[in-house]
């Protein structure tokens, strides 16, 4: 990592904001708002590093403690994902109906059709004296509208016409990873086992945290949970001692945490 390169570039953003959170600069940067030959060269952890300094400088440190911060970076950096169920019940596509709702009747062969029982599809009959005349029952087609379905299609009894089911066993998630430095959310989570309900003030407590920012979200379906769930718990999902970072071609930060895909 290129310390100085890192250096000059946190004072050149932080001295033109006040009081900002890192993921302002997180974001300031992924919009492409500042450009310069160093932002396209940066890497996933200068990245990191350029945030959580710029944001220290526009919150007033000493320059003269910029070394200090980064070397508490460099010992106490970590990544971790929290998980807020956003939908304990997720449905996904009928695979009988293909989400249409409808599938094809069985009693016409989905033609909308069956044979006149009269004239058994012929649609003759004989008349008393052995002439072959029209059908009356279907004037003569030998078809008949079928009765047990509209025009060749009846509604899904799997979906009951929903053209979805639910999705047995599985929680729809939306995944925050975060990256931070605060050692009082570390000792928080560090006790934690992965995949353990979290209380609200704990959630509360990284949103509010001035060490940290999230710096990727995604949502998902899982049937990984083994304990009843529902609609708006939060789960601890993982923690990263001294991650490595990347970037993807759209500039956004990746790192190492397992990820729930």
């Amino acid at each position: 990592m290129n310390i100085h390169k890192i250096t000059q570039l946190s004072i050149k953003l932080g001295r033109t904001q006040k009081y900002k959170k890192p993921e302002f600069f997180y974001q300031y940067i992924i919009k492409e708002k500042f450009i310069s030959d160093f932002f396209k060269d940066l890497t996933g952890k200068e990245i990191v590093f350029l945030c959580f300094m710029a944001s220290a400088i526009s919150k007033g440190l000493d320059l003269s403690k910029l070394g200090d911060l980064f070397e508490n970076l460099e010992r106490n950096i970590f990544t971790f994902s929290i998980s807020e169920v956003i939908d304990d019940s997720p449905m996904e596509t009928c695979s009988s109906c293909g989400g249409d709702g409808e599938v094809g009747c069985r009693y016409c062969d989905s033609t909308g059709e069956v044979d006149c029982e009269e004239c058994d599809g012929s649609g003759k009959v004989e008349d008393s004296e052995g002439d072959d005349i029209n059908c009356d029952n279907c004037d003569g087609f030998g078809q008949l509208n079928c009765n047990e379905c509209n025009k060749g299609y009846i509604q899904c009894d799997d979906c009951d016409g929903n053209g979805e089911v639910e999705k047995e066993g599985y929680i729809s998630l939306n995944v925050r990873e975060y990256v931070s430095y605060d050692s009082d959310i570390f000792n928080d989570l560090e006790i934690l086992e992965d995949d353990t309900k979290i209380e609200y003030d704990l959630v509360g407590k990284i949103i509010g945290s001035e060490l940290t920012f999230e710096y990727r979200h995604y949502d998902t379906d899982t049937d990984g949970f083994t304990s009843e769930s529902d609609r708006d718990d939060f789960y601890f999902t993982s923690m990263q001692k001294y991650p490595e970072f990347n970037r993807s071609n759209k500039g956004f930060l990746m790192s190492n945490l397992p990820h729930w895909f």
